[in-house]
């Protein structure tokens, strides 16, 4: 369940990214619940492109919106991989959330950027776009925790009829993730071939 806390954080973010004219989408965990699959999540998080303005201009924005750096210096690095981790306390709420920034800087993150979904909340009169389920998926993969091939394994069983497979697999197998997708289908669906795929 998305709690009212993360929720706040993520409509705040969600104003300042648009404000600003950074491309993005949810992601993670909060990402879960726009694609049926409900799980407890305590932080938020986001795909950012930064092609068109410097980290520092994007950090300076975030800052300015009552963003506090988790970090010092705050963008961390594992592989190609660069992130940045703030904390968010709601107005008048002594309570911090985190929100995460992932930078969409390899080729299949600046794609998933462009098939990104718009999407609603009830009451908010707010622009909101999500990762598509394909995506999160293999993201999901990617991440490689015990906990993130259960999500993966949920947002099949969820959305089998509205995955394009094609698309799915491709991007796996770019990536080198091929035998992730198979386990994961097999895990939702142990008697199904996946759809496209010979039995």
């Amino acid at each position: 369940m998305v709690g009212n806390l993360v929720l706040c954080a993520l409509r705040h973010v969600a104003e300042l990214l648009n404000r600003e004219g950074i491309e993005w989408a949810i992601a993670g965990g909060v990402a879960l619940s726009f694609w049926d699959h409900t799980r407890n999540t305590k932080d938020a998080d986001f795909l950012i492109a930064v092609d068109n303005r410097s980290v520092d201009d994007i950090l300076a924005a975030f800052q300015a919106a009552g963003l506090r750096p988790k970090r010092t210096p705050p963008v961390v690095t594992v592989g190609e991989q660069r992130f940045v981790q703030f904390w968010y306390e709601p107005p008048e709420i002594d309570f911090e959330i985190q929100v995460d920034f992932l930078f969409a800087e390899r080729a299949f993150q600046q794609r998933a950027i462009e098939r990104r979904l718009p999407t609603s909340m009830p009451d908010w009169d707010l622009k909101l776009y999500v990762l598509a389920c394909e995506d999160l998926i293999v993201f999901k993969l990617a991440a490689g925790r015990i906990i993130d091939f259960a999500d993966a394994a949920a947002l099949l069983r969820a959305n089998r009829s509205l995955i394009d497979f094609t698309l799915l697999r491709s991007e796996c197998q770019q990536l080198l993730l091929a035998t992730e997708l198979d386990q994961v289908w097999h895990e939702a669906f142990p008697d199904a071939a996946m759809p496209g795929v010979d039995a």
